[in-house]
């Protein structure tokens, strides 16, 4: 027999208190996942309580940890969920009350005259991204749409119902219309709910970006003609950004916020280089609209952000990059100054945000003569300090025996009494002068790369362009989170694994044997997915006849996925984009341990 119904869910009195000493105020309202009011916490003050609807209850029950994990996330472009709880069999979300409009109605004031300026964009955006950076630490959001992100009475961005948006998308997502037709859903996330991750958070935030851009709210049948209306007016930097953030195929978009952030200051970027801003009115169809006056503000102005890349009007066009974080931008003055003090060495990297050039600093020909001037300073310099610490301690070493055996003397001769007057002051530790030379230096420790030995068939095939690589047929495919999926495998231990969806948290079992991925299995895998790459080489070949192969660095996921991506070699940065992308298709074997990183060279012998 079916379970019994649950009664209808009706509206809580005011003066309701629940378990947590929250006071029920005023019924705000109904919706498809329940009834929203206002309340009062003992210690937030003004909240917002969701009484979950009968359809969300068994979603929640089965990600309730989940949410449980969004209590602890703090930021201040976050809604904060303080906490949840049941009434009457219907469990409940309270949240921090948000004053403000959201996305819709602030569009709506800001772009009567045509759409917003590129830097105001620049920084809703990047304020997104910074709550969502911490938000994918416990899960993905699922629904960013315009209204779900408000800007409060002080002008900040703040991105609701994180944990309840993502209960209502997997409960309702395939029964709504309007999680089904939604344009900001990703494609994926409209035909399975369950399929939210970080990349479509990311497919969100880039419509999000074309709504911005171009100052209208698009439609799943008009978002690709405004895309193509603003790759017309922007800069092609603009563009690129748009179309990696959009891509439909989840795998080829950018895999995460980081990734969205420096795509977006790069567009930033070439908008302030080239000045090709649209002028107001022109992505707008119809009748002609009044031009308005240039803002010279942002409508966020007080609110800090990680600062854009440098401008050509600018002295600062150097960015210092350490273990794939980029810091700067620095003038011509200050990278020497940097250099002089040891934060920098001449093997550091640095990119020119002009050529966007990427090289070592003693390769710039900007600092070449400099720095080889300065290394042969520095050497002696660090000499001379070793020597004089060296000296230093000697002569403390020398001066304190002395000392003490004056009062060793002076105790035995005078009996006790006449030393504490003929007492010999000990020379003091000249702390000052010792540590004055110890200089703090930040120093970036670079991964360990395991190098796999090369097969040598699997090189030759991938060169052998008469006889194309074709892909090896497995079982193991892309995985779907379903109830029903399971798999019938064993491991090394003959215990039996249920197969499961890729995740972004890395679950390390200690109750199994650890292990790592052997050669064997690397090259196995490599071999498998020859195809891939043997694309990638053709394509190369055909206008570099001097090219003989490149070397990949990457990391493996216990679970197997590929992140963290370099080609190096004599190419092209189409033959490099295209290696990289179809590197992090492959999928290796599952392994229990922490994460490897992984050298090959594919050079042909």
């Amino acid at each position: 027999m079916p379970p019994p119904k649950r009664p209808p869910l009706l509206p809580m009195k005011s003066g309701t208190e629940l378990a947590c000493g929250t006071v029920i105020q005023k019924y705000l309202g109904r919706s498809e996942g329940g009834l929203s009011y206002l309340g009062k916490h003992p210690s937030f003050g003004q909240v917002v309580v969701k009484d979950l609807a009968n359809e969300l209850i068994e979603t929640f029950q089965n990600i309730r940890d989940e949410i449980e994990g969004f209590i602890d996330l703090q930021h201040p472009s976050l809604q904060k969920l303080i906490s949840f709880g049941d009434r009457q069999g219907h469990p409940y979300l309270i949240y921090t009350y948000v004053q403000g409009q959201n996305l819709d109605r602030v569009l709506e004031s800001i772009t009567q005259n045509g759409p917003p300026e590129f830097r105001t964009v620049y920084d809703l955006l990047g304020h997104m991204t910074t709550a969502i950076e911490t938000l994918h630490e416990v899960s993905p959001h699922g629904v960013l749409t315009s209204s779900n992100i408000y800007i409060d009475n002080e002008g900040n961005v703040i991105i609701l119902n994180a944990g309840f948006a993502r209960v209502m998308l997997c409960a309702l997502g395939s029964k709504s219309d309007a999680f089904r037709d939604s344009v900001y859903l990703a494609p994926e996330v409209r035909e399975d709910p369950w399929s939210a991750s970080e990349t479509s958070d990311i497919y969100s935030l880039g419509v999000l970006a074309v709504s911005l851009l171009s100052g209208t709210s698009p439609s799943p049948t008009t978002i690709d003609i405004i895309q193509e209306n603003l790759c017309d007016q922007y800069p092609p930097q603009v563009c690129s950004f748009l179309k990696k953030a959009l891509e439909k195929d989840p795998a080829m978009r950018l895999a995460s916020v980081v990734e969205f952030r420096e795509e977006l200051m790069r567009a930033l970027t070439a908008v302030k280089k080239e000045v090709r801003i649209p002028k107001p009115g022109e992505l707008h169809f119809g009748e002609e609209k009044p031009k308005r006056p240039k803002r010279t503000t942002s409508i966020l102005d007080g609110i800090e952000l990680p600062p854009p890349l440098a401008f050509e009007d600018s002295d600062e066009r150097w960015v210092i990059n350490r273990n794939g974080r980029d810091y700067g931008p620095f003038s011509d003055q200050q990278i020497k100054d940097k250099l002089t003090s040891d934060d920098i060495n001449e093997k550091t990297k640095i990119l020119d945000t002009y050529t966007q050039d990427f090289q070592s600093l003693i390769d710039v020909e900007t600092f070449t003569d400099f720095v080889l001037e300065y290394i042969p300073k520095r050497e002696k310099r660090k000499l001379e300090e070793k020597e004089k610490r060296e000296e230093t301690v000697r002569q403390v070493k020398r001066k304190g025996s002395t000392t003490i055996l004056t009062a060793v003397l002076g105790v035995v001769a005078l009996f006790g009494v006449f030393a504490y007057f003929l007492r010999v002051e000990p020379l003091p530790y000249p702390y000052e002068s010792i540590t004055r030379s110890f200089r703090s230096v930040f120093e970036v420790v670079e991964p360990e790369y395991a190098e796999i030995s090369t097969d040598n068939d699997l090189i030759a095939s991938l060169f052998n362009f008469d006889e194309p690589a074709e892909p090896e047929r497995s079982s193991r495919r892309s995985r779907r989170r379903s109830s029903s999926s399971s798999s019938d495998g064993n491991n090394e231990d003959g215990e039996a694994y249920e197969a499961v969806e890729d995740d972004y948290v890395l679950d390390f079992n200690s109750n199994l044997p650890t292990r790592t991925l052997s050669q064997d299995e690397i090259n196995s895998t490599l071999r498998s997915e020859a195809y891939r790459l043997q694309r990638c080489f053709e394509s190369e070949m055909r206008v570099n006849p001097r090219f003989r192969g490149a070397e990949l660095t990457w990391s493996i996921h216990p679970d197997g996925r590929v992140f963290n991506v370099r080609a190096e070699g004599n190419m092209s940065d189409s033959t490099e984009t295209c290696l990289t992308r179809q590197f992090r298709r492959i999928r290796f074997p599952a392994f229990n341990n922490l994460p490897m990183n992984v050298s090959y060279p594919f050079y042909v012998q």
